[in-house]
């Protein structure tokens, strides 16, 4: 599974930001590596959290594994 995250330099100022447009994840950081790191952060904790929801009453949950990292 690829996700698509997104990174822009804001000269004015002076930082990155990244957004992960399927997750509705947006966010920021000093550098271009810090954002790519708290990206793939954001993204964990994300995907961690929706396992707690509750499914519908008559709907049906399955697990799918997923992996995340950099490669």
């Amino acid at each position: 599974m690829k996700l698509r995250v997104e990174y822009r330099f804001d000269p004015e100022s002076n930082n990155w930001s990244f957004t992960v447009p399927s997750l509705g994840i947006v966010g920021g950081a000093d550098t271009r590596e810090q954002a790519a790191a708290e990206a793939l952060a954001a993204i964990e904790f994300t995907l961690e959290c929706e396992n707690d929801a509750e499914p519908a009453d008559d709907g049906e949950v399955e697990y799918v594994p997923v992996s995340i990292g950099t490669r």
